[in-house]
């Protein structure tokens, strides 16, 4: 996986941000939040 450097790209950030500011008043979740699967079947699995 290749990591981009945000630190001098302000319009990603604020992107960024903005989605996360967005995503989180609609109660949603996003991105890679669940580990690639592992955490949604994290209670079946044990």
């Amino acid at each position: 996986m290749i990591r981009y450097k945000v630190r001098n790209e302000p319009n990603l950030i604020n992107n960024r941000i903005d989605k996360f500011i967005e995503n989180t008043r609609e109660n949603k979740l996003y991105g890679q939040w669940n580990d690639n699967g592992r955490l949604i079947n994290y209670e079946e699995s044990e």
